[in-house]
Formats: structure tokens, C-alpha cells, sequence
């Protein structure tokens, strides 16, 4: 059996219509799930990236495999679910748009063919107009010019994100690599990175959802905190977003029409998933940093195979449970076990966004969080003991003092020194790419 394993990075839950019947623009998602199950209470053990893939490529919590945002690199003595499939003669191959899944941060192991849109593919001219245009923005008091920053910001990231059309380049290699691979049993998988802020959405989905806003005139600064009295202009972020969605499922469309006319979505195993949300203002919030909030954990799941029988899913389950469910489907895992009564999950302390966030609330924001949840409450606990409840849905199933002993036996998971690749000493191209996608303080 062949798996299609395809991130949505940055993608909300409430956004994907097999998840709110409100949305009438993922039509093509949507087919998928009808065709195989929609999980309505997936969970991711992460807010963002690194973490979460490295739970989905081992199975385990991002404290067991070390991939954290001290510790920028996933390097574990266990394989890889690509190394897993490798060993046993599937053709493997990684297209992604994301810096973190990259043979640099050792997300990629297992992967005969990795293709990224960072690193030595870029072409030198846009490398060279985008240093200069570094060097100019260092120069430049941005107190004072204002508009300045955000003129740049914006013609930054689009040398950066789109010269060339990023993610129709990467459904193209995609549908490549397939048909090079149909006579043999294949791995693809993709990161596709159109729902990160900032958003800059193709003209005709731009003028569908969000005609009436510039996006270049809108500050999308992601991973920030809302300054008190600051009052960023949200409906419009979530029409870009929305515009982006759109655009996103009809290039899922595209590779499924792949599947279909190649006769091959009979034999593969298709998964779609949100590795994390995306704060558009909750909580105070930009982004999906220092947070473990609902709409950063609850995420969009979508399988499809020829061995699991067809509905929808109320089963909690957690996004590390995929490396485990990939296995058994396509024969080298025994039936298991899906979903658990408590997922678990966390985020180590946000020493890259430090830069970012008021002196004054270091205290509170420079933190490792914990939380356990169920499909109706969540307790999210500190490394100092201190806890708070949240409602996830309707119900009152769990009594909260259980989930505060989970939580508990969480504490102390993240400890020692991290080995891997720090902040400080990684390489420049990640460093640049994280910066601009607004990880990292630019200096």
C-alpha cells in the first residue's frame, strides 16, 4: 500500500469544513473525509512545528524524542517512520515548504528524495536582493519609519515564500515522483505552508475572500504578543487566512485528481493534518507561541485507506498515534489500539521568542507547560505546580482533579541539557528562513 502523508502547517480546525459545517470552501478535503473518516478530536502533542513532527515521525512526546525550541534539531536513536518504510523498499520522498523539515534539522531521515524550498535550491538573484535588502533594514530606525519595516517585511517574505509559486511547484514534484513510483510501493510526503502568517493570498482567492483588504497594509507579525491598547485588524488576518484555505484545498484537489485518474487512490493510504493551529487573535495572541491554547492543539485529521473502514471518528486521539497507524495499515505494526482517554501534550520554554515578548512578562511567558486533556476539559499545568482549567467542549465528563494528577506526573519531563543544534549556533540559512517567518527577532 502507498502513503500520501501531507502537512497542513498552520491550519485551524475550525476552518476545514469536515469539522464545521460552517466553511463552504474545502470541498475537496471535504470529499476525502466522506471517503474515509474525519477525526473530530485529534490532538496535537505541540503549538508548533519541530515538536509535532517529531511526535508524528517516532510516536513519541516531544520530552521523549528532545525536539524542542531549546533543542532545534530531532535526533533520537529510534527510526524515523520514513527510515521504517525505507527499510522495508518503499520509495520515500519529502517535498517541503517548512525550515524545520529539513536534512539540516534531521527531520528527513528515511527520505530517498527531500526537496525543500530553502538552502542551496533558492536562486542566487533573490538570495542577493533579499541580503541587501537585510542590510538596508538594519540601517533603518524603524521608530521612525514605520511604514518602512512593513514595506519590507513584505517584499522579504515574498522573495522568500513565493518566487515561483512554492506550493504548485511542490504538488507538481509531488505528482512527479508518483508517477516515476506508481509500480512500486511509495512514501510521500509534504509540508505545505500557505496558512502561516503572514499571508499574501493569490489575486483570485484574494478577491473571493479578501477584496477589500491589502494585506500589505495589514502588520502580520507572527509569534508576538498584543500589546495593551494595540488593536491589529483580525477580521481582515482571517479573511486573508480564509483565502488561503481556499486556495490550499484546491491544491490538495489537485494531487487527489492525481490519485484518481492514475487509479491509484484505491492503493494508498491518504493522510491530511494540521501539525498545529494558529492564533488570530485569541487569547492576546498572533501566531503559535507561548500557548498550548485550543486553537493551537485541536486540529484538523483526515484519513483515508483501503483498510479502515469509512465515518466519522469521535475517538481522542493524538497526532504521535499517526507513526503507530501508518505502520498497522500497511502490514508492519499488529492491529492497535487508536485513541486514548487523555492526550497529552506540552511546549518547552520560547527561548527563541524572548526577544519578543515586554521584559515585564518574561516571568510569566518564559515557561514549560504541560496539559492533558479529554474531548470536554483540559488542565494546562506550569514547571512552578501552578494550573488552570480549560472547557474544550460540552460536558463535564472528567472530574478536574484527575487531569491535575496527569498533569502532575508530567512535571520535571523536560530536563537536562539539550545536545542538538542550539539558537546561537545553527546553520544561517534556517536561522534567515526562521526570522522570516517570524520564529526568531531579526537583529
Amino acid at each position: 500500500m502507498n502513503v500520501v502523508f501531507i502537512v497542513l502547517d498552520t491550519v485551524r480546525k475550525d476552518y476545514v469544513s469536515p469539522f464545521n459545517e460552517e466553511v463552504d470552501f474545502t470541498d475537496n478535503i471535504e470529499k476525502i473525509a466522506k471517503e474515509g473518516s474525519a477525526f473530530q478530536n485529534a490532538v496535537a502533542q505541540a503549538p508548533w512545528t519541530l515538536p509535532s513532527h517529531g511526535s508524528m515521525f517516532t510516536g513519541l512526546y516531544p520530552w521523549e524524542h528532545g525536539a524542542t525550541q531549546t533543542n532545534l534539531e530531532l535526533d533520537v536513536e529510534e527510526d524515523l517512520l520514513a527510515e521504517k518504510l525505507n527499510d522495508e523498499g518503499y520509495r520515500t520522498a519529502c517535498f517541503s515548504a517548512n525550515p524545520f523539515i529539513s536534512k539540516r534539522v534531521g527531520t528527513t531521515a528515511g527520505f530517498d528524495k527531500v526537496e525543500t524550498t530553502i538552502g542551496p535550491d533558492r536562486f542566487d538573484l533573490f538570495k542577493s536582493i533579499n541580503k541587501k535588502l537585510k542590510a538596508f533594514e538594519n540601517r533603518l530606525d524603524f521608530g521612525a519609519f514605520p511604514k518602512a519595516e512593513l514595506l519590507l517585511q513584505n517584499i522579504s517574505y515574498s522573495l522568500n515564500r513565493f518566487s515561483g509559486n512554492e506550493t504548485e511547484n511542490l504538488i507538481s514534484k509531488a505528482t512527479d515522483f508518483m508517477e516515476n513510483n506508481k509500480e512500486d510501493d511509495f512514501f510521500l510526503f509534504m509540508n505545505l505552508m500557505d496558512c502561516h502568517l503572514p499571508l499574501f493570498p493569490d489575486k483570485e482567492y484574494k478577491e473571493k475572500h479578501a477584496e477589500d483588504v491589502n494585506p500589505g497594509k495589514v502588520r502580520q507579525f507572527p509569534h508576538r504578543l498584543i500589546s495593551e491598547g494595540e488593536e491589529p485588524d483580525t477580521e481582515s488576518l482571517k479573511k486573508l487566512y480564509r483565502a488561503q484555505m481556499d486556495y490550499l484545498d484546491d491544491q490538495i484537489g489537485n494531487l487527489y485528481s492525481f490519485l484518481e485518474d492514475e487509479g491509484l487512490e484505491e492503493e494508498t493510504m491518504v493522510v491530511i493534518v494540521g501539525d498545529h493551529g494558529e492564533n488570530l487573535g485569541e487569547e492576546g495572541m498572533l501566531g503559535h507561541s507561548f500557548s498550548v491554547s485550543k486553537a493551537l492543539v485541536s486540529v484538523p485529521l483526515v484519513v483515508k485507506s483501503p483498510e479502515m473502514e469509512p465515518g466519522r471518528r469521535e475517538q481522542q486521539v493524538e497526532l504521535r498515534e499517526l507513526h503507530d497507524l501508518v505502520l498497522e495499515q500497511v502490514g508492519l505494526e499488529e492491529d492497535i489500539d487508536l485513541g486514548t482517554k487523555y492526550a497529552k501534550g506540552g511546549m518547552d520554554r520560547p527561548e527563541m521568542d524572548l526577544a519578543k515578548i515586554p521584559k515585564s512578562m518574561w516571568d510569566e511567558y518564559d515557561e514549560k507547560l504541560y496539559f492533558v486533556r479529554t474531548p470536554e476539559k483540559k488542565v494546562v499545568g506550569t514547571e512552578n505546580g501552578e494550573m488552570t482549567e480549560r472547557q474544550v467542549g460540552d460536558g463535564d465528563s472528567v472530574r478536574t482533579s484527575v487531569l491535575e494528577k496527569e498533569v502532575e506526573k508530567l512535571s520535571g519531563c523536560y530536563e537536562g541539557e539539550s545536545s542538538g543544534k542550539k539558537v546561537d549556533n545553527m546553520d544561517e540559512e534556517i536561522k534567515n528562513e526562521l526570522k522570516n517567518l517570524g520564529y526568531m527577532q531579526k537583529e
